[in-house]
């Protein structure tokens, strides 16, 4: 059923774009196709046919290609294949990659047996396997480049077997199944070339930005697995040179797309590779004699075991529940579809209820779209979902997607309402998702309301839009490393940088992936704050000043800079980790400002705290003891002495009256003492500590921590900063807490 959060987000949005009628490839272009609700199993009552009806068809697929290759193998292979199946595929990628291996490897096999007799019963088995080859790639479109793979080597096979006519039923039945599939699914059939021109932007850039690093450990050891298992495939068989070459060929680039898949973002992902490297030499195990076989099974699964333990860790608790719920689940499915039809969408309507509840979002007028993603919530609350093409913002990680994404604001179809949200991947500079369309933002839509973290935006009326306009500070060249120095302008300044790869990296990013770029940009007030970098994102553009790290960051741009003072960016450097050697010395740098017509003051939206007169509160009496820090004021940690104060002050630290016997307050001020001897008071909100609890060895002091974000644009001149608290009813002043600061004037 449908979920929040990231990926169960575009799991259900896939589902509601075929509802909605959407070209996939062109109204929404992600990596997966109409008929991702395979690979997913999330339940839609629009794409239930789809779903069930296409994991049926390749269930049997499968099931007659795993026939095929291992009906003559001894009966544990058979056990053992039908085991790891059941129990140990994780990803659904592992399943696709391997399907068409199967075929690919059973017509080596009759090749190799000159079993081939030319009877129409071979045609039909041949069509029979090669029909999942025009399904596969609608269901993630970058399975295509196994499909087309197998495909080649098979029809070279046949080719210089003779058996030409079969070669191009092999080549002609694939792109046939897919033209009727893509039908099935009421897709415009001329839109099916433009699904795949959309796909390679997102296949090509996906290397670079989406990378993560794991332990080189479990990529070296899944290399040796590999390089053991082409050996002993190539010692154990007796066949002509030519043909030892395709099936090895055929078993390497298969290990390649999935070594590719696990180890690109190498997290949990690693179980890919590890999962298809033991499919693929149970698959292996069936060309050579039964000790060879052992001993590739010995290596494959020593290679798995391995990996699993890292991410996984396969108990014999989880083997045996894996291996129930296989079967019971897809009982489970089947029964209620039959005996109960009617419960799947009463199921399906209770969590969208629940998504509605959750969400909280009002029913808009017109049209919406979400950033920069929960495209679940969104859709479970009732309104009109109008997605931008590339639906998810860390998705938008190559020039050619953000000008899509960009030119759909500004078309006629662009979404008359914008529910907005900071929410960048892997540590990555903010500013970098969407950053092309960020200038669009802020001049065609108008903030609204500010609610469950998400910032509303709406379309400004015709006669209200005012282009932005760009002024050009320089375009300059930087090595690596080197300082980019910015001029306090107190404008928004937006740059354009093009840091492209060396030979040595353009290699390493079609083998594996490049060495990982980060940005360290340095406040003018001293806050140093880093971020992963990713080119081919920076390349079309992004506001590098203010630093814009939140939500209510990027609504305060909507008033202009005053409210983010603090935020102007002073310098910068852009630099790559090792090997610096992926990456071209020097990259080229291009900053402007931008101005836009502002929209008065956003951070009322916000409902951020106000400071209080003394008066309000009563009269505060000195405590003879607190215990507690000031850890960081506006994101400067340790807080200093003396600080300059923007319009919109954070503060976090910890507070108590005796920390020592864990003697809480029961409200922790913060005190801005001005130089008429005037006192204001702005009551924090909670913040768990449990490293103040662990220090003191006191559980209860992790609910001492406190922080606080304030609107303080009204105050004026110079203050001590200090800390208060409210215990009993009577409000108490700590003595050692007097940190000097003077107030930025707007």
């Amino acid at each position: 059923m449908p979920a929040e959060g990231l990926d169960p987000s575009w799991m259900y949005a896939m589902n509601q774009a075929l509802a909605q009628g959407l070209v996939i490839g062109k109204d929404v272009v992600f990596t997966f196709g109409p008929y991702a609700s395979i690979y997913t199993r999330v339940y839609h009552p629009a794409t239930d046919h789809l779903m069930v009806w296409g994991s049926v068809f390749l269930a049997l697929s499968f099931a007659l290609a795993a026939f095929l290759n291992f009906r003559n193998s001894k009966w544990s292979i058979q056990l053992a294949l039908l085991v790891v199946l059941s129990t140990v595929m994780y990803s659904p990628d592992v399943l696709l990659f391997f399907y068409t291996l199967l075929v690919g490897t059973y017509l080596y096999r009759v090749i190799a047996e000159k079993a081939l007799s030319g009877s129409g019963k071979e045609s039909l088995i041949l069509v029979a396997l090669f029909a999942p080859f025009g399904l596969i790639p609608l269901i993630k479109g970058s399975a295509l480049i196994a499909c087309v793979a197998i495909a080649i080597f098979s029809a070279y096979l046949l080719w210089n077997a003779g058996r030409r006519s079969l070669a191009v039923l092999a080549c002609a039945t694939p792109p046939v199944l897919m033209a009727a599939f893509w039908l099935v699914a009421k897709q415009p059939l001329l839109a099916l070339p433009q699904y795949f021109m959309s796909m390679l932007p997102i296949i090509s850039g996906y290397t670079e930005a989406m990378a993560v690093n794991g332990n080189p450990a479990q990529l070296l050891a899944f290399v040796v697995g590999t390089a053991i298992l082409a050996h002993i495939v190539f010692q154990g068989q007796a066949v002509a040179l030519r043909l030892k070459a395709v099936v090895i060929l055929m078993f390497l680039c298969m290990l390649f797309l999935a070594f590719k898949a696990g180890f690109v973002r190498h997290d949990a992902h690693a179980v890919i590779s590890s999962s298809m490297l033991l499919l693929t030499a149970l698959l292996a195990s069936t060309l050579v004699s039964p000790a060879r076989g052992r001993s590739l099974l010995l290596c494959a699964v020593a290679v798995w075991a391995a990996i699993d333990a890292a991410y996984v860790n396969t108990s014999t608790e989880a083997f045996f529940k894996n291996l129930n719920a296989t079967y019971a689940k897809a009982w489970d499915g089947a029964r209620m579809r039959v005996s109960h039809p009617a419960q799947l969408k009463a199921d399906f309507d209770s969590r969208l209820a629940a998504l509605k509840s959750l969400a909280g979002f009002p029913t808009l007028p017109g049209s919406v779209d979400i950033y920069s993603y929960e495209q679940s919530l969104l859709i479970g609350s009732g309104n009109h979902w109008n997605p931008r093409p590339v639906l998810q913002s860390y998705s938008v990680y190559t020039p050619a997607l953000a000008e899509r994404n960009k030119n759909h604001l500004l078309s006629e179809g662009r979404p008359d309402n914008i529910l907005f949200k900071v929410q960048p991947i892997d540590d990555r500079l903010p500013a970098l998702e969407e950053g092309l369309s960020w200038p669009v933002l802020l001049s065609n839509y108008a903030p609204q309301s500010f609610a469950n973290g998400f910032l509303l935006l709406q379309h400004r009326a015709p006669g209200d839009i005012a282009p932005v306009e760009s002024k050009e500070y320089f375009k300059r060249t930087y090595a690596l490393g080197e300082r980019v120095e910015l001029a306090p302008t107190g404008k928004v300044l937006y740059a354009k940088v093009v840091l492209k790869k060396s030979l040595l990296g353009r290699i390493s990013n079609t083998l594996l992936k490049p060495s990982q770029l980060d940005i360290k940009l340095t406040r003018t007030d001293g806050a140093v704050k880093k971020y992963r970098m990713i080119a081919s994102m920076a390349e079309t553009g992004f506001v590098v000043s203010p630093l814009i790290e939140s939500t209510e960051d990027f609504g305060l741009l909507f008033s202009g800079t005053d409210f983010l003072r603090n935020k102007q960016v002073a310098s910068f450097t852009i630099d790559a980790a090792a090997p610096r050697s992926l990456w071209r010395d020097t990259y080229e740098v291009e900053l402007t400002s931008v101005a836009y017509k502002e929209s008065g003051n956003v951070a009322s939206l916000y409902g951020f705290a106000q400071p209080v007169d003394e008066a309000a509160l009563g009269k505060a009496l000195a405590a003879d003891h607190c215990d507690g820090s000031i850890d960081a004021i506006n994101g400067v940690s340790p807080a200093p002495a003396q600080a300059k104060l923007p319009a919109i002050l954070e503060v976090n630290g910890w507070l108590a009256p005796l920390a020592s016997k864990a003697t809480l307050p029961d409200k922790t001020y913060l005190v801005l003492s001005n130089e008429q001897g005037k006192r204001y008071f702005i009551e924090t909100r909670p913040n768990e500590r449990p490293d103040v609890a662990e220090f003191f060895k006191q559980p209860p002091m992790k609910a001492a921590g406190f922080a606080i974000k304030a609107d303080v644009s009204k105050l004026e001149g110079d203050a001590l900063m200090g800390l208060a608290y409210a215990k009993g009813g009577t409000l108490f002043l700590c003595p050692q807490f007097k940190v000097k600061t003077s107030f930025m004037r707007r």
